[in-house]
This record gives C-alpha cells, sequence and structure tokens, in this order.
C-alpha cells in the first residue's frame, strides 16, 4: 500500500472534488496477489482532476476482499467498493457492464482488470489531454508490455501500431477482433457506452470488444504512442486459463460471439457487414483449426458455419485439421522449422 495519504492525492485537484472527471474501473475476482499492485497504480496518479475508482469483487474466495476493505479505510473517499453477494460470472452476467459502468460518475472511464496495473504516474493525465485535443473522439488506448506472471522481467510490447499517435476507424477497430485495444489502457467516454443493449450484460461474449466497437463509432479510436502499463498473462485460475481448457465452453463462447456480432451489424443497419462477415470467419476457422480442442466440438462448428468458408479453408480443414495425425505432422514441422529460425 502506498504511504501517501487521500488528502495528498485530492490536492491537487483543481477541480470539485464532489465529481469526478475520470471513474477508474476495475473488476476482482481472487486476486490477492496482484490487487494491491493495481490499486496502487491507480492512487498514485497525478492529476489536476478528480478522480475515483469503482472495483467489484465477484464474490473472491482469497484474501482479496479484505485488501480491498483496507484501501478503502484509507481512501475511502476514492475507491468506491462493491461487493457482489453472488458470483455474477457463473450466472453469466458481465459485472463491468451490468453493476460497475450505470454506478460511475466521471464524464469518462478507465479500465484496468485487478491483475494487471499501469506503470506511468501521468498516464490518465497524457490520456485525458489528449482525448480533449481529439474531442470528436470517444475512445483512446495505447500499447502495453506483456509480463509473465513467473517471470519478473517484461516480455515484449503488444499493440504498437504506430511510432506516433493516430486515430483508427471503426472498421480497422472492427477487424482487429477482441485484441485490438488492451483492456488496460481504455479510457472511453461514458456518453458512448452509457446506453448499451441489453445482449452486451452477459459473460458469453467479449464485452471489452464491443465496448471498443461502440466507443470508436464517435470519432474512431485515439492510438497514443506511449506504453503505459501491464498486461500479465500466466494467472492462476484467470477466465482466459479455463477457457482454453474447456472445449465445449470456448464452442459456447465462440457461437455466443457470433451471435453479437450479427446483433451489433443489425443494431448499426449492416453498415459493416463486410467487417463483420470477416471476423466471423477468422474466429470460426481458428476454432476448429485449434488441435487442444476436442475434435467433436469443432466438427459442430464447422457443420453450422460450413457455408462461411471459402473453398481453400474447407480444403485445409478435411486434408489437415480434420485429419488429427496430418494435423500433428504439420504442427511438428512447424514446431521443428521454428525452432530452428529461433537458434539459427
Amino acid at each position: 500500500m502506498l504511504l501517501i495519504d487521500e488528502k495528498d492525492i485530492m490536492e491537487t485537484w483543481s477541480k470539485s472534488r464532489d465529481k469526478p472527471l475520470v471513474s477508474i474501473c476495475c473488476l476482482a475476482f481472487n486476486h490477492e496477489k496482484y490487487i494491491a499492485e493495481a490499486l496502487d497504480s491507480f492512487l498514485m496518479q497525478k492529476t489536476t482532476f478528480p478522480f475515483e475508482i469503482i472495483i467489484n469483487d465477484d464474490v473472491s474466495t482469497d484474501k482479496t476482499v479484505s485488501i480491498i476493505k483496507a484501501y478503502v479505510k484509507k481512501y475511502p473517499h476514492i475507491i468506491k467498493p462493491i461487493y457482489q453477494k453472488e458470483n455474477q460470472f457463473t450466472k453469466n452476467i458481465n459485472p463491468l457492464i451490468t453493476f460497475v459502468i450505470p454506478n460511475l460518475r466521471g464524464e469518462y472511464l478507465a479500465i484496468c482488470d485487478g491483475d494487471d496495473y499501469w506503470i506511468n504516474e501521468n498516464k490518465l493525465e497524457i490520456q485525458i489531454n489528449k482525448m480533449k485535443e481529439n474531442s470528436h473522439c470517444h475512445m483512446s488506448f495505447h500499447p502495453v508490455y506483456e509480463k509473465e506472471n513467473i517471470n519478473i522481467k517484461l516480455k515484449k510490447i503488444l499493440n504498437r501500431y504506430s511510432t506516433k499517435d493516430k486515430i483508427f476507424t471503426s472498421s480497422e477497430v472492427i477487424l482487429g477482433r477482441g485484441g485490438f485495444s488492451p483492456t488496460s489502457s481504455l479510457i472511453l467516454k461514458k456518453e458512448a457506452v452509457k446506453n448499451l443493449p441489453k445482449w452486451l450484460h452477459t459473460t458469453d461474449i467479449f464485452g471489452d470488444y464491443f465496448l471498443q466497437m461502440y466507443s470508436s463509432l464517435h470519432g474512431g479510436a485515439l492510438y497514443i504512442d506511449n506504453i503505459m502499463s501491464i498486461y500479465r498473462v500466466g494467472v492462476d485460475n484467470s477466465w482466459c486459463d479455463s477457457y482454453r481448457k474447456n472445449s465445449i465452453e470456448q464452442k459456447n463462447i465462440l457461437l455466443s460471439n457470433n451471435k453479437a456480432l450479427n446483433l451489433f451489424n443489425e443494431d448499426l443497419k449492416k453498415k459493416f457487414q463486410l467487417e463483420i462477415d470477416k471476423v466471423i470467419s477468422k474466429n470460426t476457422f481458428s476454432f476448429i483449426k485449434r488441435r487442444a480442442t476436442d475434435i467433436l466440438q469443432r466438427e459442430k462448428v464447422f457443420k453450422i458455419y460450413k457455408n462461411n468458408f471459402s473453398f481453400k479453408q474447407k480444403l485445409v480443414w478435411y486434408l489437415v485439421y480434420k485429419n488429427k495425425n496430418i494435423h500433428n505432422l504439420f504442427a511438428s514441422i512447424k514446431f521443428k522449422l521454428l525452432s530452428k529460425k529461433n537458434y539459427a
């Protein structure tokens, strides 16, 4: 926990302290190893404007809640906790969209999961000033460092699309799929996400992706070439980890996301029909060629979307991915080629 007191953080705020300009939104679940680092990275922000931290705990079974309560006791005017009485994820409810966003008071919302964190004490000030300079733009993001949980060292830079600031179009955001903008880098205008469709409240779809798409409809997505946060991988019991291990869940989430993409497309009067078709095709083909996924689930998905695939994709499916022996052979050859390249 930081040594700085709440009054020291708030004394630099020039505007009314009762009305935050930015609401930092954080989702926590069994993050006792990481949540303090995340909260410290929010509280260390040096800003001329007030901010609040809304943190939602989804009934953690470790010490996450006690850590959050200790921070709330020290920073009661800044940290606003939401303690769920029932785990919302298992009820297929997205806490960020259902509980957090409706309760934020800021004009902007900054998002960061409880196992990620920020590394620049001026992140909020930099990002908000850039967004004010581009007031037509309701979304901004930046590149991040990837950090392996088992490794202290940073691994690589993700999502660095340019060496200078630029604005990406909604089309580029859609085609970039869910990983286009790292969650810990996102700042959105509340105006862009205050009236989201009801189907977006489910955990069966990648909520961040749709937040990005809806926000980018207002002036595109402002890319800021400044690495200001960490995306942590290899976290114990993470959603991504459980998703990868469960083939049926993988299939159901894929189908839900494809359905949601079509609903988004209808909502926009099919303005992005070409982009949506490409994303659905890519997502689906990526699923059916995933060797770690049960072949029965992949075959079921192939039958559903057979007409969406090109002749080449169908041929590759039948000759390579449906045939386990050939698939393993290709994977082995690819691994050997990559190994030679890495050690050359």
